[in-house]
């Protein structure tokens, strides 16, 4: 019997690496593919921006998404990246990486052209979420044909957990498509690996990273299988082109602050008010409890105060070591819908989603989550490669146990689920015929 297409020697055969539409199935015409790919990803887009005038009109009042928001802003002005708060509040410009850059960067094209407005944000976020539809349709046609590429594109527009977060200004509208094309440069690799493709992969990851910063647990969770897969001398190809679109964000953050900075600073503050009372015990148990912060006021520059919150918070982890497997396993259990899932929907109104569309995505989660176990078996018996697709529910749990439980922080998982599903999708049809 050959070995499963996820081993080492399984995936060197050809077949396990070649898309399914190279194996005749799942056949369209190319011309019907691409119109109703383009059908699809115009009525996403639509979709998207009836929910923003609608159900998603109220703007942010603080949080992230007004950062995000206020820091386009001043990108578009000249500002370069300052806190925007500091600004707004005593007009004094100071250095701030408490976010990635990629998404407030986006949003200040917007902003460049006059749409400084929260309603220009969103709807540049809804084509952005238009584009994750598109992402999402290409993928499914590479890896289980032109028909399960156009489901995959039906799916990803009415999946809840992908619309929602364009309404709130949050990173994960970006972070889904980055995912998406970090995942298309995969497959390609695998297919075909080269220095170009091997470069691709490394690139898409690096632009992953400059989203939100935990997807540099991607080197590990997938460029290496994939270097393991198909030859170790395309792994540093895919290191050095992640660090080469991370170096000038690096650069500029060793610069500006008395701490190095790789990435950003809001990793301090996650894991302070992630591993406190509030945090491992009680109704907030696998969450996060902001009361944290107001127990101490730290001085210095933001990585000064990073660095004292992130010392804060690995300390008292390290002091309530054994209360961690608890701990873990309840984000884990929040990431994956297991544990308290009704007060996670209350949980996702911080962040401005609506109660009744993040039950609408509890529930469609689940639907499409037992659809994703069938599209693993499906692909898995055509001998299709998995590991880039696994990779991402892997990144999620691993963000899971670094920083706490959220439905947001799943969005990597999500792209990989309405794929899977799709391929499921696409194997009852094909059955029914």
């Amino acid at each position: 019997m050959a070995p499963p297409a996820t081993g080492l020697s399984g995936a060197r055969h050809t077949g396990a690496l070649l898309p399914a539409r190279l194996h005749g199935r799942g056949l369209l015409p190319a011309r019907l593919h691409g119109r109703g790919l383009l059908a699809v990803t115009a009525a996403a887009f639509a979709g998207r921006v009836a929910y923003v005038l609608t159900l998603a009109h109220h703007d942010p009042t603080g949080g992230d998404a007004l950062y995000y928001h206020l820091q386009a802003n001043l990108l578009a002005r000249g500002h370069g990246f300052i806190h925007p708060y500091v600004w707004e509040l005593h007009h004094r410009a100071v250095a701030s990486a408490v976010h990635p850059p990629l998404f407030p960067l986006v949003l200040a094209v917007a902003s460049v052209f006059g749409g400084t407005s929260f309603l220009a944000h969103k709807l540049l976020a809804c084509a952005i979420g238009a584009a994750t539809v598109a992402v999402a349709g290409l993928l499914g046609r590479e890896v289980a044909g032109p028909r399960a590429g156009v489901v995959a594109a039906v799916l990803a527009a009415v999946y809840p957990n992908l619309w929602a977060v364009d309404g709130i200004l949050m990173p994960e509208t970006l972070y889904a498509l980055v995912i998406g094309l970090v995942l298309l440069a995969a497959y390609r690799f695998g297919r075909r690996p080269t220095l170009a493709t091997a470069g691709a992969v490394g690139a898409a990851v690096g632009l992953a990273v400059l989203t939100r910063g935990e997807a540099i647990f991607l080197v590990v969770l997938l460029a290496l299988p994939l270097a393991a897969l198909r030859g170790w001398r395309w792994l540093p190809a895919m290191v050095a082109a992640t660090a080469l679109v991370l170096t000038p964000w690096t650069v500029r953050n060793l610069v500006r602050f008395d701490k190095p900075v790789l990435v950003s600073n809001n990793s301090g503050e996650v894991l302070a008010v992630a591993n406190c009372p509030g945090a491992y015990h009680g109704p907030l148990l696998g969450f996060w409890d902001l009361r944290c912060l107001a127990t101490a006021h730290p001085r210095g520059d933001e990585s000064d105060r990073a660095a004292f919150w992130r010392g804060r918070g690995l300390t008292y982890a390290r002091h309530h070591a054994g209360r961690l497997p608890v701990v873990i396993g309840a984000r884990l259990g929040r990431m994956w819908e297991l544990y308290r899932p009704l007060q996670n929907t209350h949980l996702d109104s911080i962040e401005g989603r609506r109660l009744d569309v993040a039950r609408a995505g509890l529930a469609s989660f689940y639907l499409l989550a037992a659809f994703a176990v069938g599209g693993v078996v499906v692909l898995r018996r055509r001998r299709v490669l998995l590991v880039p697709l696994l990779s991402m529910p892997a990144l999620a749990a691993a963000t899971a146990v670094y920083a706490y439980g959220a439905t947001r922080f799943r969005m990597p998982a999500e792209v990989t689920i309405v794929v899977l599903a799709a391929a499921a999708v696409d194997a009852v049809i094909e059955r029914a015929r």
